[in-house]
């Protein structure tokens, strides 16, 4: 197979799977961490000044403890955010993952990112063991039921 067959075929996967529609998809393997609302993708006004109003909340729905230490929290973009070792999280505990900047607490954890980290508008989340094996996986797409789409000829 030639090069630009490879290329096509890869490519071909690439559209295959970006067409896919993932609205509001949760993904686990059976794992007591998820994904919980509020995902604050979009910050009420410009993102770039409430950057502590985009916030990602994960819980613990399990009976045990469970360690993060080096876990990481992924954006499809590529921004990655790492948990403190001996970050941990009690059964029926949440955590909220703030964009900006703060002090960290129990329950309040701050990326201290000097730029928005989830779009506005469609997205993945994902959970990452310090092993890199993925814990849960959170997508989203906003839907505009008032949005008018231009063309350009």
């Amino acid at each position: 197979m030639s090069a630009v067959n490879v290329a096509l075929a890869v490519l071909a996967l690439v559209i295959a799977f970006a067409v896919v529609d993932l609205d509001d998809f949760t993904l686990s393997k059976e794992q007591p961490i998820q994904f919980v609302e509020p995902f604050q993708y979009n910050a009420l006004g410009n993102d770039r000044s409430n950057l502590n109003g985009e916030m990602v909340n994960l819980e613990n729905q399990g009976d045990e403890t469970i360690d993060f230490s080096g876990w990481t929290l992924e954006s499809d973009a590529g921004e990655i955010y790492v948990f403190a070792d001996g970050f941990a999280l009690e059964p029926g505990a949440r955590v909220t993952i703030h964009s900006g900047c703060g002090d960290d607490t129990k329950t309040d954890l701050y990326w201290c990112s000097r730029d928005p980290i989830w779009d506005d508008k469609r997205g993945i989340a994902t959970l990452r063991t310090r092993d890199y094996e993925w814990v849960t996986v959170y997508s989203y797409d906003l839907v505009c039921t008032t949005c008018e789409i231009k063309r350009r000829d």
